[in-house]
């Protein structure tokens, strides 16, 4: 009797642990995501250290969305190094069945720039002539779309500015204004797009909890 239930155990015991092995895939599933990017600084029309910052500033922005994920979860985030071009639907869904994940972030386009928010006369003293003070703020601006395993659950358009500087000039009935160089900058506008990311997943917080 003991030899004819024991394959019968073995092969429920066998089909048990294959179960067990299948959630605990699904459930991994469940929890990666992908960083994907489809924005190619080097089709900006731009000087060539413009576009390297921008190229900086996209690889850096992938790093950031990637380290909040993963600081406020248990989520597994897997950053795809080469960019996505054409077809960017399809090439997305497809990277997401090859790496087991089920949801991807894409970046679609980034900017960078100063923009003049404003500007005030201050009065000269004596002889001085009167200066027009002119305000800057450092903006960054980002395209995304998060994706499930069968649709794109949300397109965002993301802008961040705070301000920069401010700079001023003799006023006069010609005058011309020159703002701060974004690249000479540089080491300011990596701030920028951190924020922009926190702000990006503040604004995605329900879509990244939605069951898949």
């Amino acid at each position: 009797m003991l030899h004819c239930l024991l394959p019968a155990f073995l092969y429920f015991f066998a089909a048990s642990s294959n179960e067990q092995h299948e959630r605990g895939t699904i459930d991994s599933l469940s929890n990666r995501i992908l960083i994907i990017s489809s924005f190619d600084a080097s089709s900006v029309h731009a000087r060539h250290s413009k576009k390297e910052l921008f190229a900086e500033l996209a690889d850096s922005l992938k790093s950031y969305l990637a380290e909040d994920i993963k600081v406020d979860s248990m989520t597994d985030v897997v950053v795809i190094q080469d960019i996505v071009r054409s077809d960017t639907d399809r090439l997305v869904h497809s990277l997401m069945e090859e790496k087991k994940a089920s949801k991807a972030i894409l970046i679609r386009s980034l900017d960078a720039y100063f923009n003049e928010v404003g500007e005030r006369t201050e009065e000269g003293y004596g002889n001085e002539k009167d200066k027009i003070v002119t305000s800057y703020d450092l903006c960054s601006n980002v395209s995304y779309s998060i994706y499930s395993r069968s649709a794109i659950l949300k397109r965002s358009d993301i802008l961040y500015c705070e301000y920069f500087t401010s700079r001023s000039q003799n006023d006069s009935h010609f005058t011309i204004k020159f703002g701060p160089d974004i690249v000479g900058k540089k080491k300011h506008t990596y701030g920028s797009v951190k924020k922009n990311a926190l702000k990006y997943l503040a604004d995605i917080e329900s879509e990244l909890k939605m069951a898949n």
